[in-house]
């Protein structure tokens, strides 16, 4: 025998000593353990309205971030020399819109809390 042939037979046993092993411990484990369950819980969820649904969307992966935080501020203490110096530098805002959106989105889900200035007492 060959080589090649040899290895062949080789995986084709390791392949089938492998098999029986999960067909042993399928055998042993109750019908609806394991992606069964998670499938029926999916199904039998209630299902999630359109508005929470697309907050959880624009919600979905969104982080804090503090120059984003910094920016919107300055967009809201001074919103023509913010829209003034984001034409300067030829700005479109796009970035900042997803993250206001996001943040939006997760004020409203609850999954955010606006952090207070240190020393504030409100």
């Amino acid at each position: 025998m060959t080589d090649d042939y040899t290895r062949g037979l080789d995986e084709i046993k390791a392949l089938r000593a492998r098999l029986a092993n999960l067909e042993a411990i399928a055998a042993a484990t109750p019908p609806r353990a394991g992606m069964h369950d998670a499938i029926a819980d999916a199904m039998s969820a209630p299902p999630v309205d359109r508005k929470t649904r697309d907050l959880r969307n624009a919600a979905h992966g969104w982080q804090p971030d503090d120059q984003s935080e910094a920016a919107l501020a300055a967009r809201d203490r001074d919103p023509a020399g913010y829209a003034a110096a984001s034409a300067a530098m030829h700005a479109d805002g796009m970035s900042l819109a997803l993250y206001e959106r996001g943040r939006r989105a997760s004020l409203a889900l609850g999954t955010f809390t606006v952090p207070t200035p240190e020393g504030d007492a409100s």
